[in-house]
């Protein structure tokens, strides 16, 4: 395979405040386990640079520019980088190195300062990026307009780290300090990536050092809570449909987003599509998807043994005949559910909301206004067992244990209290057993969402408590953790 060339140059600053940083440059490869150097070479008095490579399938690769001249006091303390794209020219500057690190943080060895780990995770840290800055050093589209731009704080938070790096290449003395508050660090990717992975500390002292010198302008113009970057996204795939009380979402095998959406946002009625976005943020080629029995969908979301996307509908609006449904998509929003006049699958159920799949590929299902815990035995909506539950009970979310039981939660009402209980299936004797019941009628919370650890011990929310019931595997109330 012929080499290809990358060239491009290092800079610090803008039209305001240009720096030229001589620089070694050296392009590497991430690999799964470790970093490989592919080639380096030297900039030039105006920091221009030109790299050649083999390209090879599957490789994942950025620069990082050190320093050699010194710029203030030392040598190879200034590093920056940027994430090589799919274009020949890339510059290297504040802005693509906090773009850069950001994406890239939990990829990054403290020991060999270098980036590696899964390609498909490294994928979605450059899709990410480039949610933030361009190839030639700029910002991109995506943070520099609605619904960023001035509508959010990340442009500000971003444009503020930026003037934090680049008053510490122009005061190497407050780089001590810095680090001080850091860790020992032996240059500017250690500090950085440090305060991308603890974005919560020494928020103050670093805000105040990244205002000492505005160069990229419109920073923050107050202490942030946390020098963290969000990036938010609007687009469903079509103009004509909009997000609408987005209830959840699930992450598929390719790092797709499947996102339940509840209401259409300008009528008072059920939404008929989901969106699916990819991991940098933009709409599937295939988004929304429509049909299968689409409605309303809000809690219920998950995805089987077989790589198929199953949706709770929980249906609301005068046009709905049918009281929900369950929709199954495969990941490329082809429709393997029903489309007629029952829409989706309905045998025993009336409006899911938690909706999970143990290991046998059961599909469990909350159905709320019938008030059972409904189960399609390996998917199969004739051969449906479910769990009674009284009138009133408003079963709402369940998750699954490590021994395909489910641990399931009601949200209640006047007449029956909201409640914590584990079921077991029995498929052989066509039952399901309750094993254990919690509730707290002295605090009466109402129990919604609810989540799992490794251990299987389970952490269940109260929405009117402002509480997160901690409880053992066995049903037993570990701790009532509030203050968050």
């Amino acid at each position: 395979m012929s080499k290809q060339s990358i060239i491009g140059s290092v800079k610090s600053g803008n039209e305001l405040d240009p720096v030229i940083l001589e620089s070694t440059v050296y392009l590497i490869n991430a690999r799964l386990l470790e970093a490989e150097v592919l080639c380096m070479t030297q900039s030039d008095e105006n920091g221009r640079y030109s790299l050649s490579y083999e390209p090879k399938p599957d490789q994942f690769l950025y620069i990082i520019a050190e320093a050699t001249k010194k710029v203030i006091m030392g040598n190879k303390v200034i590093r920056l980088m940027t994430i090589v794209n799919s274009t020949t020219k890339h510059v290297i500057n504040e802005l693509t190195t906090v773009a850069s690190i950001w994406a890239l943080a939990q990829f990054y060895d403290h020991k060999s300062s270098t980036y590696f780990g899964n390609l498909k995770g490294l994928e979605v840290a450059r899709g990410m990026a480039y949610n933030i800055t361009t190839e030639g050093g700029d910002y991109s589209k995506v943070i520099s307009k609605s619904p960023n731009a001035n509508e959010t704080n990340s442009l500000q938070t971003v444009n503020s780290l930026c003037n934090l790096l680049a008053y510490v290449i122009r005061n190497m003395p407050k780089y001590l300090s810095l680090s001080a508050l850091t860790q020992k660090s032996k240059h500017t990717l250690d500090v950085f990536n440090y305060i991308a992975t603890n974005p919560a500390l020494n928020v103050q002292a670093l805000y105040n050092l990244s205002s000492q010198k505005i160069i990229y302008t419109n920073p923050l113009k107050s202490q942030p809570d946390a020098f963290t970057i969000a990036i938010k996204v609007n687009r469903t795939g079509n103009d004509k449909y909009f997000f609408g009380g987005p209830g959840n979402l699930v992450f598929d095998k390719n790092g797709y987003a499947w996102i339940t959406n509840n209401a259409f946002q300008t009528t008072n009625t059920s939404s008929n599509f989901v969106v699916v976005l990819q991991p940098n943020g933009q709409p599937a080629d295939f988004s929304p998807v429509f049909g299968g029995g689409i409605f309303g969908s809000a809690f219920g979301i998950t995805i089987d043994n077989n790589d198929n996307v199953l949706i709770g509908n929980f249906g609301w609006g005068d046009s709905n005949p049918v009281e929900g449904s369950v929709t199954k998509l495969n990941l490329k929003g082809k429709v393997l559910s029903p489309t007629n006049k029952h829409n989706g699958f309905t045998n025993e159920i009336e409006r899911v909301q938690g909706l999970k799949v143990d290991q046998d590929n059961n599909i469990w299902m909350c159905s709320f206004e019938n008030n059972r815990i409904v189960v399609y035995v390996n998917g199969d909506e004739n051969d449906c067992i479910f769990y009674q539950l009284p009138d009133g009970s408003g079963p709402y979310d369940l998750v699954i244990n490590k021994k395909g039981e489910a641990i399931c939660t009601t949200s209640g009402g006047a007449n029956e209290p909201s409640i914590i209980f584990k079921l077991k299936l029995f498929i052989k004797l066509r039952n399901i057993t309750m094993t254990y019941r919690f509730a707290d009628e002295q605090h009466k919370p109402d129990f919604v969402g609810i989540t799992k650890d490794i251990n299987d011990n389970v952490y269940v929310s109260s929405f009117s408590k402002n509480a997160i019931y901690k409880l053992y595997d066995t049903g037993n109330l570990q701790n009532i953790l509030k203050g968050g």
